[in-house]
């Protein structure tokens, strides 16, 4: 089995087709209630994670985590993030400014 069919075969229960026929997970809230939460397709998570992390300010892996996790869920998330954001020249001069401001 492929590794990202392994990931859905476990979640498979949590898996549904809302009305318009997008592949969502049941994801379980604190408080009990359930919100459907977009599975992406492996063509196009690099692409969705690109874009996050833009709408995040650059703000390196937990910034995109969290622009991420309250809307989309795919296998391996954070390691994609990861990669797609460590060559981030924007990402990398902010995290400069940020350490020269606490050494002044």
């Amino acid at each position: 089995m492929l590794p990202y069919l392994h990931h859905y075969a476990e979640t498979f229960q949590s898996l549904f087709l809302d009305e318009e026929g997008l592949l969502l997970y049941h994801d379980p809230l604190a408080n009990g209630d359930y919100v459907g939460i977009l599975c992406i397709p492996a063509h196009l998570q690099a692409e969705v994670v690109w874009a996050a992390h833009q709408l995040a300010a650059h703000r390196g892996v937990d910034g995109t985590m969290d622009k991420l996790t309250l809307s989309c869920h795919f296998p391996s998330m954070t390691k994609n993030i990861r990669e797609c954001t460590s060559g981030c020249l924007a990402s990398q001069q902010k995290g400069d400014r940020k350490r020269n401001k606490r050494h002044t």
